[in-house]
Formats: structure tokens, C-alpha cells, sequence
């Protein structure tokens, strides 16, 4: 198109009618539609590839610069460039439109547009106001053609508003705060909002920023809970265009904290350390809260925000701190917490100088209330003594330690140990005596000897009596010490004893003194002791040259002749016999030159009785005689071995003899055992044992009694027998043994098996043998051995069998038994055979009341008739081929199964009352069957039949066990002539359980199983596509409730329902 050729101008505006958004579409134009957006810029681009679909081979490109102002109110497109395809002609039009706020409408940018292939540039620029969104670029190219119509080719292109991304200055790096002012430059004032967020899941940490005309915003946000380092940016949003993000930084958390002592810990007073975090170069301590008291030294905050500060030495006790810091020259402050601690220090033991007892009470101060303070040796540490501390802090002990000069050291523990206080030293006496042992071991020496403290050294003093020369000093060994004096007179001494213990300095630490009397006079006789006979011998210790006497009481008469005292022993045998003898008393005293020892020695004389003598045994039947000799005045008791009666024995002067009426067991050792009593003092025993025989006993034969027909194997059976005899059954006709003597085990009956007999007459006796002494033989007893006569087992006399029944007993094995109708010519059974287990035989009878007998040969030898058995013929036991068992059934069931044609069938339950349900013949083809109406609530229950005949009735059959359901559940769904599809859904009612839906024609085909069902009912799909047209289904379902005791329910059926093709077009809705 030319310049100044105004028409194709005018048809641009023309082709659109007036509307020039639709401009682009004349003559074939394309446009493509795109955004284009360039975060973090307000500048871009502009460049459209325009076309036409009528003339695909021609193409017009056009490229500009966008400037967005930072609000993007406005948009300013400049730098024009175009190209277009190279055909040699140079009229081809360029116009543009921008659309955002405002439409600038079509402007033509040239009418010479050079269609080269090269790009061509256009000055000028356009602007248009800006939605703070986006801006859409038109450009339309009307292609210079020669000689035919010129077309259109256009494009457009949406430009989106992106507003700058605002500029976080600060802050960067430690903050010693939770609230933290972030700042920054590049807003939009009055056109946008800038917000802060996490760089960690780009939430937003605070309220919107606070702009200035200038472009600086500041907002402040909270450190994120649990935080100690924070990653943020900024983004700036200008209505509904956001920016990209900012530039990052990122912060870390100092507060100063104060984290030991822990909250209410015990530490000890020289291991007091505070520590914390905080703000790295910040110096900081421990102060005491609201006083400013300094507790600690003070630290700075190392670069890893921690900071450590020895505590000063505190008193023992609760305490609370606060932590002091300070930032360069900036004022103090004081962290909120206070935190309560107690410090525990070491105890501190009072100094005493005075002299203690080895048990003594501790006294000490800087205790921590209630805490339990043990003290204990230094050293060696062995804890001597505990307390408890008051609450001013003082405590005491009382203590238990050795003598001399000891340390002490105390430690206190409230949760933890203080660790030891100071030593502090005492002096400590050993213990005061508090007994003396003075004897006379010679006539010249005074001997002195007690317990002591080992270690220390007792020394005596003479304090008054007379002038005598005091023992030497005794040290005391293993807790007891001795020393000696010689020379003394007799008379009254008082003396002192004291314990001295070495101080460790050269000196003596000595006990509270003992004072003690001893009087020097004759002693009395000692260690007198006797000898337990029936003379005794007494003896004992005494003052060498006196004379010892021996008395009854009251000195009247002497009881042994007088004995002198040579090398501090005596001796004096009694005057006479004094034989068994309790607690007589004797009374001893020693003289020297006329004069008696002080007091008079008492002792008890006990000589108890010797063992009485006991002869042997004389044998008389089964008790013997026994006698012997005893002290004429004991009193005799005499027991056995077989009993615990005691049985008293007359003493004739000191003999005696004894046989007991009770006689005693034979063959077995027995024990006498006599003892005699005297001085109210029992004897040891005197025992004999013996032995007595039992005499035997003649043996009785009871069984077979005279004249009786035995079989040829028999069991000869008596009485009279003897406990391991050896019993013995003799042919006395011909005087030879039957068979092998038998042991018996126990006296009275025995039983001795023969071996077989011969067919004759038998004349037996028996003779029993104990420990090789024989009976006398037994009476004779006469028997014939024959055939004997069968043995029914079965039947037995009035039971039941059925028609073919199998007949057993037993007989004599070889032989042949033939078994007859009562009355009959003919047996009924013959030439049975006798085997080792029985005979047995199978026959068929009618049914009625029958007897019966049998006989048996053997040999040629016939046994006589058994007793005629009677015995009912009755139907055989009917067999139930169905139900099956455990097999579920509704209220109505057909019972049916097989039995012999003619006989009637009863069906009963098998209850307590065995109740009958109903009755069926029995047809040719050996069926029945009875159809069953049940009233019974659901549950377990077993079915029996019974055949009948002729008034006769079998057995009952075994129990058929069948879970009876008769509560009924509904099918709702699909409804009664309606109309499914594939897969079909089935609902209804009932009880809770599971239930299963099976097809009406053929129960084992299971349409869905498994369904669940509750209150509100149940459903479910069925498992497999149903075949189309008319359909019934079934239901059964568990029972899980206990309301009456039912575990399944009756079958129920649905009605018809339709299934459809597959090719239905339309399908009834599967609902009620």
C-alpha cells in the first residue's frame, strides 16, 4: 500500500466495523495470544511474528522496548522495529495498539514499510495508563502486494506488570532480641505492600511493612518459636501483581539466658559455675535479683553464644539468681528469669580442747537445713556419727571413736555430698573399768585381771590397807589384761584402777579412775566337782595345808571323810553307797589353823540310774519269757517294737520278769526295750530282740465242691491260705501234683490254676509250704471233668437285636456248637467252630420275642443244653441321609433316609423328651421321608429316627447334630418385577451376623458371600454377572446376637426380578 493511499487505511478501520478489537481478524489475520512477563523487571521486549492462514508463505516480525513506571500505572512501548518478507516492494503498512487501563486505539507507525527480510527502525513512542496487571500489544501488517489486494498479517502478545522486588538492608547477622525490625529500600509508596517472609516454607513473620515517599520501608517481625537462626525475604505486591523475591538474610538468635545452675539444683559451694547464652561480646554475670549483689565474676559471650562465670564462695542455702549483661557501654540489664538454686558447702566442726569420753556429741555450724551431716575419722574415712542440720545451719553428732588424739572430719549431703570439712583433732580417754577380777592363785600372790581396751595399759594404785607394793602396770592384749602382786597380808585393801592411752606425744590420756575393795582372807574351796556313781567321788581346789570337809546340811554329819589340800587339789570318796540319787545337797568349807573359810560351797549331787539288765529271751509260742535285774526300788517299763504300749513290770527286789498275752507277729525280728525309772531319773534302755514262728495252717478247698461236672480248665479255689506260702493241689488218687506250687501274696482265700484235665473223675487235695515247714493236706474233694455246656455274650437274657444279628459266645476251643429255637426239631445254627477268641455266627430271624438254647461237642463227647435265653428280635436302626450333618435347615424340613420297606420310621428330636416330630412307611425302594415343621426357637439340635414293627422298636439312630434357623430376614432389593443390570445389588433386613445370597435354581452357585449385617440391614454386589431375564435369589445369614440363642437364620427367597441385556440402553435404578 502506497503512501498517502488512505483507502487500505480506511479499510483497516472498515474491516472491524468500527470495533478495532477485532481488527486482527480481517482478511485471514492470525494473532497469537501469549503473556509474557519478565520477573524482577520493569522492562522487556516486545516481539510479534504476524501471519495471515490465506497466505502462509508471507510473514511481518515487529520488535520494541516496554518500560513499565514502578507503579505500573502507565506502560511506554519505543524503539520500533520491523521486517517483513523480501518481495522487492517498499508501501507495506506498520500499525500498533496497546490495551491495558486504557486503549490506545490503531496508530500507524509508517506506510513505507521495506519488505526486504531486513529490520527496519521506527523512532517515536507510544504510552498508554496501566491496569497494574498486564498491557496487550497489537500489530497488524498490511503486506505491499503488486497489482492485487494488499492482506492483512497480525499478532499480539499480553505483557504482564511484574513491580520490582523490594531491597532488605538490614538486619544481618546475631539479634539479641525476639521482635526484630527488618528494613529496606525499592517500594512503590502509596501503590504497594511489602511483607516479610520465612525462607523455610515462605510464611509470613509480620505485619505488612510501613512505606516512605522516598521507596525505605521497616516492619518488625517475631522470631519463629524454637528458632534460633532465620533465613527472609521480602516480596512487594502492587495490587494484584506480586514481585519476585528479594535479595536473602539471615539472622541468629542471642538472647541472654541463664542455664546453671538448673532451675532448684544442689551444687556444691566451691564447684559453683554460672553459664548461658547471649549475645556474642556481651559481658555478663550472676546477680542476686532486685539487689544487684554480684554472685559471680564476670564473662563474655563467646563467638558460639555462651558465656561461663565462676561463683563466688556462697553459704550454704536456697538461693536466686538473675543474669546481669552489658553491651559495650550501654546500660545494664537484667534477664526476667530468676533462678533458684541451692548451694551446698562444707560443714565446718566446732573446736573443743576439753578431754572426751570415746562417745561424745560433735557440735559444727554451716549446715544446710535438713541436710544429714556424717562424720567420720580422717583419713581413713570410717564414719563414726550422723546428724541432721537445723535451719540457722548448726548441727551436732554424737559420735563413737577410739582413745587417744583423734581427727575428725565431717561431710553433708542434702541430695548430693558437700565433700569433707576441715580437720579438727580431739582427745579422747579410753573407757573407765568397770570390773576387776582379784584372786589368790598362791598362798603369797594377789592376782588382778579384767576386760580393757586393747591397746591401752591398766594401772593399780593402792589407796589404803596396808603398806604393800602395788602391781605392775598391765597392758591390756586382745581386750583383757592381768597383773600380779606378792607378799600381801591378809586384810582390807581399797584400790584404784585406771586405763592410760598414748597421746602420740609422749604422754598418757587417762580413763576415769575405778575405784575397789579387796579383803585378804582364807578362800573358800573352788571348782568342787563330783563323780556321777553310785559311791561318788568329790574333788576340787583349795589353800594349800587346809583341810576340806564335806557336810549334810546343817554340818551335823559328815557325808565323805575329811581331805587335806596338797598342791592346791583334794579329794574325798562318800562313806557309802549312795546309788541313784536327785539334787542331794552337800555343804564345803576348808579351815587353816582352826579357822573356816568365809562361806559356806554348796553343791547338788544328781547320779542317775544305770541300764537295767535283761536276759535272753526264752522262746514260749508266740510271745517268749523275758527277765532280768534293776536297783530294787526303780519302777520298770517295758515296750516292743510292734507297738507303742508301755507295759509295767514288777520289780521283786531288783528282778523282775514279763510275757507279754498279746502274741507277736512270726518271722519278723522284734525288739524288748526296758527301761527303769529312779531318783525320778529314767535309765538308759536295756534291749534284747527275738523271733517267734507261726504255726500253719491246714488249707480249705471251696471250689470245685464235692460231685461237680468242670470243664477241663479249672481254677481250684480255697481258703486258709498263707502269705508266701507255697500252695500245692495234688491228684490224690494217684498222689502225683497238679500243675506248679502257686506263692501266695496274702493270707485267707487262694486260687490255683490247673493245667488242662482229662475227661474222668478227679479226687484232689491241697498242702501249703512256709519257709519249708508243710500243713497238714487239706479234706479231699471229688469232681467229674465233661464237655460243658456254651456260654452266650450275646445276646444277653431281654435285650434287643436286629433281623440279621450275629450270635457269639465262648466254649472249649476246638469244639463245635449248634444252637436251637426253643421247641425246634432242627438247630438253627450247627457245627459252630470254638476258636481261642470264641465262636460267633451270623442268622436273620423275624421280629418278635425269641429263646433260645445251645449245646457243644467235642471229641464225640456232648455237653448238655444251656438255659434257654429269651430275647426280643427288633428292626435295625434307620439311616438319615438328610439334613446333612451340622447342616443349616429352616422351620420346615424334610427328614429322609433309608430302612428296611415296611417298617414305620419315627423322627424325634434328640431333647430331654426325646420329642417326636413325625413318622414315614418305609417304601420297596427302602426310602422314607418325613417332612418336618419346626416351632423350637433356632439353634443346635440333634435328629434321630426309630424304626417300628410289629409292636418292636430298633434302636435309635445315631444323632444327626443341625443348626436349626427360623428367623427369617427379607430381601428388599431388587423388588418384585423389577429391572437390573450387571452386577446386580442386593439389600434387605436382618439380624446382626453375615449372610450370603445363593441362586434359587442351584444353591451351591453363591451370588455374593460374606455380606455383613447389622441394624440398619445389609447389602451388596453380586460376584459374578447373572444371566439376563427372569431371576430368584436366596438368603441366609449368621446370627451373632444372644437374644435367643439362634447362631443362623431360614432361607428366605426374593421375588422375580428381570435381569437385562447388556445392550439395554436405559436401567431401572437398583433401589427400593
Amino acid at each position: 500500500m502506497g503512501a498517502g493511499d488512505d483507502s487500505e487505511k480506511n479499510e483497516l478501520e472498515d474491516a472491524s466495523g468500527g470495533n478495532t478489537e477485532d481488527v486482527n481478524k480481517t482478511d485471514g489475520a492470525l494473532e497469537s495470544e501469549e503473556d509474557v512477563a519478565f520477573p524482577n523487571a520493569l522492562t522487556g521486549e516486545v516481539f510479534l511474528e504476524a501471519a495471515n492462514s490465506s497466505h502462509p508463505l508471507l510473514w511481518a516480525n515487529f520488535a520494541a522496548w516496554y518500560t513499565w513506571s514502578p507503579n505500573g500505572r502507565s506502560l511506554e512501548l519505543s524503539n520500533f522495529k520491523y521486517s517483513a518478507r523480501d518481495n522487492g516492494r517498499k508501501k507495506g503498512n506498520v500499525n500498533i495498539r496497546l490495551q491495558s487501563a486504557a486503549d490506545t486505539g490503531w496508530r500507524e507507525l509508517t506506510t513505507n514499510g521495506d519488505q526486504n527480510a531486513e529490520w527496519h527502525e521506527i523512532p517515536g513512542t507510544l504510552t498508554v495508563a496501566g491496569d497494574v496487571n498486564s498491557v496487550v500489544v497489537h500489530y497488524d501488517y498490511t503486506y505491499d502486494l503488486n497489482n492485487v489486494g494488499d492482506p492483512h498479517l497480525g499478532a499480539n502478545k499480553t505483557y504482564r506488570f511484574i513491580p520490582a522486588a523490594p531491597v532488605i538492608t538490614g538486619p544481618q547477622g546475631y539479634v539479641s532480641d525476639l521482635l526484630v525490625t527488618v528494613s529496606g529500600i525499592g517500594a512503590a509508596f502509596a501503590d504497594g505492600t511489602v511483607t516479610v517472609h520465612n525462607a523455610n516454607g515462605d510464611g509470613v513473620l509480620g505485619p505488612v511493612a510501613n512505606l516512605s515517599e522516598n521507596g525505605i520501608w521497616a516492619t518488625t517481625i517475631n522470631m519463629p518459636s524454637g528458632l534460633e537462626t532465620l533465613t527472609f525475604y521480602a516480596i512487594q505486591k502492587i495490587g494484584n501483581a506480586i514481585s519476585g523475591k528479594s535479595n536473602q538474610k539471615t539472622i541468629d538468635w542471642a538472647p541472654t539466658t541463664l542455664t546453671e545452675p538448673a532451675a532448684n539444683a544442689i551444687v556444691l559451694a566451691d564447684q559453683l559455675v554460672f553459664k548461658g547464652r547471649g549475645f556474642p561480646g556481651n559481658r555478663i554475670w550472676a546477680v542476686f535479683p532486685n539487689v544487684g549483689t554480684e554472685l559471680s565474676e564476670r564473662a563474655s559471650v563467646n563467638t558460639n553464644k555462651t558465656w561461663q562465670a565462676g561463683g563466688k564462695l556462697l553459704a550454704s542455702g536456697r538461693w536466686s539468681a538473675q543474669a546481669a549483661y552489658q553491651s559495650g557501654s550501654e546500660p545494664i540489664r537484667y534477664t526476667e528469669e530468676h533462678r533458684s538454686f541451692t548451694v551446698l558447702g562444707k560443714p565446718s566442726i566446732t573446736r573443743s580442747t576439753a578431754t572426751k569420753d570415746m562417745s561424745f556429741t560433735v557440735y559444727g555450724t554451716n549446715g544446710m537445713d535438713g541436710a544429714s551431716v556424717e562424720v567420720r575419722l580422717d583419713v581413713i574415712g570410717t564414719p563414726v556419727g550422723k546428724g541432721t542440720a537445723a535451719t540457722n545451719g548448726s548441727w551436732n553428732a554424737r559420735v563413737k571413736v577410739p582413745p587417744g588424739m583423734i581427727s575428725l572430719v565431717a561431710e553433708q549431703t542434702y541430695q548430693i555430698a558437700s565433700g569433707l570439712s576441715t580437720a579438727q583433732a580431739f582427745k579422747v580417754r579410753p573407757p573407765k573399768l568397770t570390773a576387776v577380777t582379784v584372786t589368790t592363785p598362791t598362798d603369797t600372790s594377789v592376782k588382778f585381771e579384767g576386760d580393757g581396751y586393747t591397746g591401752a595399759t591398766v594401772q593399780i594404785t593402792v589407796v589404803s590397807g596396808p603398806n604393800v607394793t602395788a602391781p605392775a602396770p598391765a597392758p591390756v592384749n586382745a581386750g583383757s589384761w592381768n597383773t600380779t602382786a606378792t607378799n600381801w597380808p591378809f586384810g582390807s585393801y581399797s584400790l584404784r584402777a585406771i586405763q592410760r592411752f598414748p597421746d602420740g606425744a609422749n604422754g598418757w590420756i587417762d580413763s576415769q579412775p575405778y575405784t575397789f575393795p579387796v579383803n585378804l582372807i582364807l578362800p573358800d574351796p573352788t571348782d568342787i566337782t563330783y563323780t556321777p556313781v553310785y559311791q561318788p567321788v568329790f574333788s576340787g581346789k583349795g589353800f594349800n595345808g587346809a583341810t576340806v570337809m564335806l557336810f549334810n546340811p546343817g554340818g551335823a554329819s559328815k557325808v565323805a571323810p575329811d581331805a587335806g589340800v596338797s598342791s592346791g587339789q583334794w579329794q574325798s570318796r562318800a562313806s557309802e553307797v549312795w546309788g541313784p540319787t536327785f539334787k542331794r545337797k552337800v555343804h564345803i568349807k576348808q579351815y587353816l589353823n582352826g579357822a573356816p573359810s568365809p562361806t559356806w560351797q554348796e553343791i547338788e549331787v544328781t547320779i542317775p540310774p544305770l541300764a537295767p539288765v535283761m536276759n535272753v529271751p526264752v522262746e514260749n509260742g508266740l510271745s517268749p519269757n523275758l527277765n532280768g535285774t534293776c536297783w530294787p526300788d526303780a519302777v520298770l517299763t517295758l515296750t516292743f517294737s510292734d507297738s507303742t504300749t508301755e507295759h509295767p513290770v514288777e520289780n521283786n527286789n531288783g528282778t523282775w520278769n514279763f510275757r507279754r498275752t498279746e502274741p507277736f507277729a512270726p518271722e519278723v525280728i522284734h525288739t524288748a526295750t526296758l527301761i527303769q525309772t529312779a531318783a525320778q531319773q529314767p535309765s538308759p534302755a536295756a534291749s534284747r530282740t527275738f523271733t517267734v514262728v507261726l504255726p500253719m495252717r491246714q488249707p480249705v478247698i471251696t471250689d470245685p465242691i464235692p460231685n461237680a461236672e468242670v470243664g477241663r480248665e479249672l481254677i481250684v479255689r480255697g481258703r486258709e491260705g498263707m502269705a508266701e506260702a507255697s500252695m500245692q493241689v495234688r491228684d490224690a488218687q494217684f498222689q502225683t501234683d497238679l500243675g506248679e506250687p502257686k506263692v501266695l501274696t496274702a493270707d485267707g482265700e487262694w486260687s490255683v490254676e490247673l493245667p488242662v484235665l482229662a475227661f474222668r473223675r478227679y479226687t484232689i487235695d491241697a498242702q501249703q509250704t512256709l519257709r519249708g515247714g508243710p500243713s497238714e493236706r487239706s479234706e479231699t474233694v471229688t469232681f467229674e471233668v465233661v464237655v460243658l455246656p456254651p456260654v452266650f455274650d450275646v445276646p444277653q437274657p431281654g435285650s434287643d437285636l436286629p433281623r440279621t444279628m450275629v450270635l457269639s459266645g465262648t466254649g472249649m476251643p476246638g469244639g463245635r456248637v449248634d444252637v436251637w429255637l426253643l421247641g425246634a426239631s432242627e438247630p438253627l445254627i450247627e457245627d459252630i467252630f470254638v476258636g481261642a477268641e470264641g465262636w460267633k455266627a451270623e442268622v436273620t430271624l423275624p421280629v418278635g420275642e425269641t429263646t433260645i438254647l445251645a449245646r457243644q461237642r467235642f471229641e464225640g463227647r456232648t455237653s448238655k443244653d444251656t438255659a434257654p435265653l429269651t430275647f426280643n428280635v427288633v428292626p435295625a436302626a434307620p439311616f438319615i441321609e438328610t439334613p446333612a450333618t451340622d447342616e443349616h435347615i429352616g422351620r420346615r424340613v424334610v427328614v429322609s433316609g433309608f430302612g428296611v420297606p415296611g417298617d414305620t420310621v419315627t423322627v424325634k428330636l434328640g431333647d430331654a423328651a426325646l420329642t417326636v416330630l413325625g413318622d414315614s412307611p418305609v417304601l420297596e425302594d427302602r426310602t422314607w421321608s418325613v417332612t418336618v415343621a419346626f416351632d423350637h426357637p433356632g439353634g443346635l439340635y440333634d435328629l434321630m429316627a426309630v424304626a417300628s414293627s410289629e409292636g418292636f422298636h430298633s434302636a435309635d439312630s445315631p444323632p444327626r447334630p443341625v443348626v436349626l434357623g427360623t428367623y427369617r430376614p427379607s430381601i428388599d432389593v431388587p423388588v418384585a418385577g423389577g429391572w437390573v443390570d450387571n452386577p446386580v445389588n442386593f439389600e434387605g433386613q436382618g439380624r446382626p451376623g453375615v449372610g450370603q445370597v445363593v441362586s434359587w435354581f442351584n444353591p451351591d452357585q453363591v451370588w455374593a458371600t460374606g455380606l455383613p449385617v447389622a441394624a440398619s440391614g445389609w447389602e451388596g454386589g453380586a460376584s459374578q454377572a447373572l444371566s439376563a431375564g427372569g431371576n430368584w435369589c436366596r438368603f441366609r445369614q449368621t446370627i451373632t446376637d444372644t437374644v435367643d440363642g439362634a447362631t443362623a437364620s431360614d432361607w428366605v427367597e426374593s421375588r422375580r426380578f428381570e435381569v437385562l441385556l447388556p445392550t439395554r440402553p436405559t436401567q431401572v435404578p437398583n433401589s427400593r
